[in-house]
């Protein structure tokens, strides 16, 4: 595993425009020969999961407080290939970007604060590359100071682009490949408490040498349990 990268983030900065975000075809334009046609399609599989304990990227666990099934994180399950008339010829490879969608942990913060976000650390049916972590600016709170100043502080969140090699060296015509379930994990960052729905946007891609096979995106979904706790 390449080692991760990161972004670091000002203590007492005001973040108010826009963030980069991981760059898809950089991770995966490697050249391949290529003798594909017709109209191959990527997709996730349609079958989310509900999960209660991550791994964390630092070696640990966590696990979800509520003892509901129906409250744990929902995840993605698998990628599926469908080839379409002629066959492809690899490597093929691609990159699973996980970005912030909606929701902001509502907790009292007396710092500047990266939530924890989420990461891929196995595909089945690949081998996984390189991996990049960079922080996304959710909001900016004031608190009170020692006089009568205020404190602005920053709450920020993980996200993260995994890249992968497919381990199949060619893909038949008409065939069906299944990635099988990717697994999902935590980065290493502060749990905070969720008052709310978050939701992250997981796009998978897959590429050919320079062509783009095709893309799908699906979500992750924490949701909050009764006492507003959450993985996170």
């Amino acid at each position: 595993m390449a080692e991760e990268v990161r972004s670091a983030l000002s203590r007492r900065a005001v973040l108010a425009g826009a963030w980069s975000v991981p760059v898809i075809a950089a991770a995966a334009a490697v050249p391949s020969a290529l003798a594909s046609g017709g109209s191959p399609t990527v997709a996730w599989d349609g079958v989310p999961a509900n999960v209660d304990t991550f791994a964390v990227l630092d070696g640990t666990e966590s696990t979800m407080t509520s003892h509901f099934p129906a409250l744990w994180p929902q995840v993605p399950n698998s990628v599926v290939l469908r080839n379409g008339p002629a066959e492809i010829i690899g490597p093929i490879t691609g990159v699973i970007g996980i970005t912030w969608q909606s929701g902001v942990p509502a907790v009292q913060i007396s710092e500047d604060t990266i939530a924890r976000g989420f990461a891929v650390i196995d595909i089945p049916g690949a081998v996984l590359g390189p991996r990049t972590i960079t922080q996304r600016h959710l909001k900016t709170d004031s608190i009170r100071g020692g006089g009568l100043d205020l404190e602005y502080v920053s709450l920020s969140s993980d996200e993260t682009s995994q890249s992968f090699t497919l381990t199949a060296a060619s893909v038949a015509a008409d065939a069906v490949v299944d990635l099988g379930p990717v697994v999902f994990a935590l980065t290493a960052r502060t749990r905070l408490g969720i008052a709310e729905d978050m939701k992250y946007t997981v796009t998978v891609s897959l590429f050919d040498g320079m062509r783009l096979i095709g893309s799908a995106s699906d979500v992750i979904h924490v949701f909050p349990d009764a006492l507003g706790q959450g993985i996170l």
